[in-house]
């Protein structure tokens, strides 16, 4: 195989492709035709996992041309579970917490799960425990500092930018979003029923973590802007609409939306952390392992949606068909293009991943691909223009050097 005669170089060079790589999958994912489709509410999470996972299945192919010989094995359906599961709650996460405190939280855990088990579980070596345990708190300390500074609000300036095709407006020191019935968030509700409103416009506005409320314009007298404050909602019905939108209804327990969003992005941080373990028990290793888990991944997707079609199929009358016709659709006239490309970056950042794991370690490999965060950040601050004001900036800035100098430690504590 072409990659036998590589050490720890390459598994860098594979990191660092792993970062753009993942780094880079969400933009096409991100713009306008994503987030039109379905009335406004935006692609079901069903449907962009899938196009992810058949990018992926699609590509994974490719590695045969690198001198890979075709194996199975079956630890790649334990792999591809892992991904599918915690790649739908990574997106859960992103809607109800907000796509700042949800990468940052995923990437936290996925660092810590990945050296817990690769110091204690596979016995990796390491220069000094201590000083890897150093590196590993550096590298969270980044990310927690990346995340804080890419938050809506910091700054001063911080208010969303070209995020999802908005048009940001500053009044009075209020940010506040515009949006029309095609842009409308599928997971908001007005604070006030329709019939309240007297034909008044209705305002979304992005509040602290990247949670949104919705405020609805009443009389404004000499000039003043509206607010979200609690002495602008009269009434005890409007008080109970403005405790809903924070709340929301799953297990059958009433849970804050945003708590339940980021236990979301915490469990896709686990999975994500945990999806090459079981590459550790199998016969095929390195990219070998890629088609194991393309077939994994691609096997569990389709047992996904027929578990939703079934699902859809007993609330209704009983029949395929009727289930059938509540499936989502894959909007594929809107969605193709920004899902192959989506789906090819997340590819080629998974083959640097894995390679980066190989020859790296699962402590290490999988730590220095987590500086997708500071890709994906600077796509935010370059190309979305999230982040801004100097103060946001540069601090986002200084928590990325945090974090490279951790990679750095980390990769001089290695033993090969």
């Amino acid at each position: 195989m072409i990659l036998d005669s590589c050490g720890q170089g390459c598994g860098w060079i594979a990191g660092l492709i792993g970062c753009i790589g993942y780094g880079s999958f969400g933009v096409p994912l991100k713009g306008e035709a994503t987030n039109s489709v379905d009335g406004g509410k935006g692609a079901h999470i069903f449907v962009l996992q899938t196009y992810k996972t058949l990018m992926m299945f699609s590509t994974s192919w490719l590695v045969l041309l690198l001198g890979e010989k075709f194996h199975f094995d079956r630890m790649g359906l334990l792999s591809g579970l892992l991904w599918v599961t915690g790649g739908m709650t990574g997106i859960f996460g992103i809607r109800n917490a907000g796509l700042a405190i949800s990468v940052g939280t995923w990437s936290g855990v996925t660092v810590s799960i990945s050296f817990l088990v690769g110091v204690f579980v596979f016995g990796e070596r390491v220069h000094s425990v201590w000083a890897t345990v150093g590196g590993v708190v550096m590298l969270l300390l980044g990310f927690v500092g990346m995340s804080y500074f890419s938050s809506p609000g910091v700054g001063g300036e911080n208010v969303g930018g070209r995020a999802e095709g908005r048009e940001v407006e500053v009044d009075d020191g209020v940010p506040s979003v515009e949006m029309n019935d095609s842009g409308k968030n599928s997971m908001l509700e007005p604070l006030l029923n329709d019939a309240d409103t007297d034909g008044d416009d209705t305002h979304y506005i992005t509040l602290g973590g990247g949670e949104e409320a919705v405020v609805v314009e009443g009389d404004v007298q000499n000039g003043s802007s509206p607010s979200c404050t609690d002495n602008d909602v009269d009434g005890e019905e409007e008080d109970e609409e403005e405790v809903s939108l924070q709340t929301i209804q799953f297990l059958g327990m009433e849970w804050n939306r945003r708590t339940l969003g980021i236990l979301g992005a915490a469990t896709d941080g686990v999975l994500g952390g945990s999806i090459l373990i079981p590459m550790h028990y199998s016969s095929v290793q390195g990219l070998g392992y890629v088609i194991s888990f393309a077939i994994g991944a691609a096997t569990v997707t389709l047992f996904y949606w027929l578990l939703l079609l079934f699902y859809h199929t007993y609330q209704t009358d009983g029949t395929l068909t009727s289930g059938y016709a509540l499936l989502p659709s894959m909007h594929l006239k809107t969605l193709l293009l920004p899902g192959i490309v989506a789906g090819t970056s997340w590819s080629i950042g998974n083959i640097g991943n894995i390679l980066s794991v190989t020859y790296l370690g699962e402590s290490v490999g999988m730590s220095v691909v987590q500086c997708q965060m500071i890709v994906s950040g600077l796509w935010g601050i370059l190309w979305f223009k999230e982040i801004r004001g100097w103060m946001a900036i540069v601090g986002w800035m200084s928590a990325a050097l945090l974090t490279l100098g951790s990679i750095l430690v980390l990769g001089r504590e290695h033993v090969s």
